[in-house]
């Protein structure tokens, strides 16, 4: 992943007078960030300029704005460039909270803030407030790489860090959560997470009880809006055994994790008793060869097979897909029914190709199909068992998948795993700029 430069971002923001505060991971500005920018204005009224500022700084560098998710607390703006540059910067209007209650206002944080190049950096006890608290709330857990960064950030601020658990979650309990802070107990603090967050609605929540319930049903209402824009995409990938396949899908899970919530696997039609896998296994299991048939029996046979496998793909479409989709998830699929075009024996279909060609039209569509192709004799080298008619009829029938109604896309798969998963994943974050509507009316 390309890093971008963020020198004009504050001048966009300048412009318009906004003052922003970076929230973590500011160690690399005015430059550069990793992967992400968390930044947060004085106040809401500033959201929708502090918005624009951030599409202008997009413009100006030849960044595509792929997606906007309008949360409750937070604006996530992810940004592509065709160079392969990715950016995602998350602006935040509402201060630091959990489903209502703030622990941590606007106010609170520029207040103490100290003023840098173009931006605001927080106290070294919000950082810490925010590092520890942001996952632990949210998602039950203390992250790891910030158990060695919060005890620096602490030292020579354990009053004001104290005093500002204490405003949390109570002083009674403000020093026992000090400590295992500091002694990095994220087991520990991991089991006092619903207690926390029932004494951050008691000391944060109640007081401002007005506000509270506002900014949680700001919060479910936005939830809703973005479940409902299916903001998840689910992939396929085809082609010739020995192309790389579960090794590329495996790498991407890596390339993409700044773009989805999480990643689910599926092989062949995914049973939809059964909920979908989180890894990609270390290889796809092969269908068992078998010798074709003859006869007309073999042939009805293998059609009822084919129209039972269709219904089974939209009762796992319904209830194992979808719901990941909704999640904001990427679903990875190996081969789904394509094989039935691509390699028909191996399914032991032995019926008219037109018939598949037809069945296909009604099943539910992935959002991309990935077609790995490679040279057949390299193929065959991993492969000796597949022949050279073999793998080319895989290719050849893998290039018609867009004439029956499917978003296929065409990678080389020459290159080093890696450079072929950054490929991939380039590809299908473009997607997230693309509608879903009319995928839907296939489904």
């Amino acid at each position: 992943m390309k890093r971008v430069s963020l020198r004009h971002l504050w001048d966009c923001f300048r412009e318009k007078g906004i003052d922003v505060l970076v929230l973590r991971d500011f160690e690399a500005l005015p430059n550069e960030v990793p992967s992400d920018l968390d930044i947060a204005v004085r106040s809401v009224a500033w959201r929708e300029a502090a918005s624009e500022a951030i599409r202008q700084f997009a413009r100006e560098e030849n960044l595509t704005l792929v997606q906007l998710l309008r949360r409750a607390y937070v604006w996530e703006h992810k940004m592509l460039g065709q160079d392969g540059r990715e950016l995602i910067i998350d602006l935040h209007f509402q201060g630091e909270g959990w489903r209502g209650p703030i622990y941590l206002t606007s106010e609170e944080l520029f207040d103490e803030a100290t003023k840098r190049g173009g931006w605001f950096e927080p106290a070294p006890h919000h950082q810490a407030m925010m590092a520890v608290f942001q996952h632990l709330l949210w998602g039950g857990f203390y992250k790891e790489k910030y158990h060695p960064l919060v005890p620096r950030w602490i030292a020579g601020h354990e009053e004001a860090f104290t005093a500002c658990v204490a405003r949390a979650f109570g002083a009674d309990i403000a020093p026992r959560i000090v400590q295992m802070i500091q002694a990095a107990d994220a087991a520990g603090l991991a089991a006092i997470v619903p207690a926390l967050r029932r004494r951050l609605w008691k000391q944060r929540g109640l007081p401002d009880l007005p506000g509270s319930l506002a900014r949680l049903a700001g919060f479910i209402w936005s939830e809703i809006g973005i479940t409902l824009q299916r903001y998840g995409r689910w992939i396929v990938f085809v082609g010739p055994d020995g192309v790389g396949k579960t090794t590329v899908a495996t790498l991407l899970l890596a390339e993409t994790k700044d773009f989805f919530r999480g990643a689910r696997y599926h092989h062949w039609i995914p049973p939809w008793q059964k909920p979908l896998t989180s890894t990609v296994p270390a290889s796809a299991p092969k269908p068992p060869l078998r010798d074709r048939p003859a006869g007309t029996g073999a042939t009805i046979s293998s059609a009822l097979r084919l129209v039972r496998n269709v219904f089974r793909a939209h009762l796992a479409y319904c209830f194992r897909i979808l719901p990941q989709l909704l999640r904001q998830r990427l679903v990875i699929g190996d081969r789904y029914l394509f094989n039935y075009h691509l390699d028909p024996e191996s399914v032991r279909y032995y019926g008219p190709s037109s018939w598949v060609r037809f069945a296909l039209r009604f099943v539910p569509k992935p959002d991309l199909v990935l077609c790995l192709v490679a040279d057949p004799e390299e193929i065959h080298r991993r492969k000796p068992e597949l022949s050279l008619d073999e793998i080319r009829r895989v290719i050849s029938r893998g290039e018609e998948l867009s004439s029956i109604g499917f978003h296929a896309v065409q990678i080389r798969a020459e290159e080093a795993p890696p450079a072929v998963a950054r490929a991939v994943a380039e590809r299908v974050t473009q997607t997230l700029h693309e509608p879903t509507s009319k995928d839907a009316a296939h489904r």
